[in-house]
């Protein structure tokens, strides 16, 4: 989770750019999950997976598509990219279920 909580910081920064602060968004809600998969599940995948995302979310008990749809929409110059305002609210949900599990 401190991974999380750097990026989960720099998405709140303002003096960060609007894209720099959406993709610290997404980093925080995809390495908190990750945080919920064992080191064995982490190991040889290239990040970020969309199989590991889903999966850390159904353990989690969290809705994956959010962070699904921002990968997928991360790299593309075509697609709409998610608001930061989205982003910061699917990571705090994740974030807030991960420390639940403990």
């Amino acid at each position: 989770m401190r991974i999380s909580d750097d990026y989960w910081r720099d998405a709140h920064a303002e003096v960060q750019s609007q894209r720099s602060r959406i993709d610290c968004a997404f980093e925080a809600g995809y390495c908190a999950l990750l945080s919920v998969l064992t080191n064995a599940e982490l190991r040889g995948v290239e990040h970020p997976s969309a199989k590991l995302l889903a999966k850390a979310a159904r353990t989690a008990g969290v809705d994956a598509v959010p962070g699904l749809a921002a990968m997928r929409k991360r790299y593309s110059p075509f697609a709409e990219r998610q608001t930061l305002g989205e982003l910061l609210t699917w990571a705090k949900r994740v974030r807030e279920a991960v420390k639940m599990l403990g």
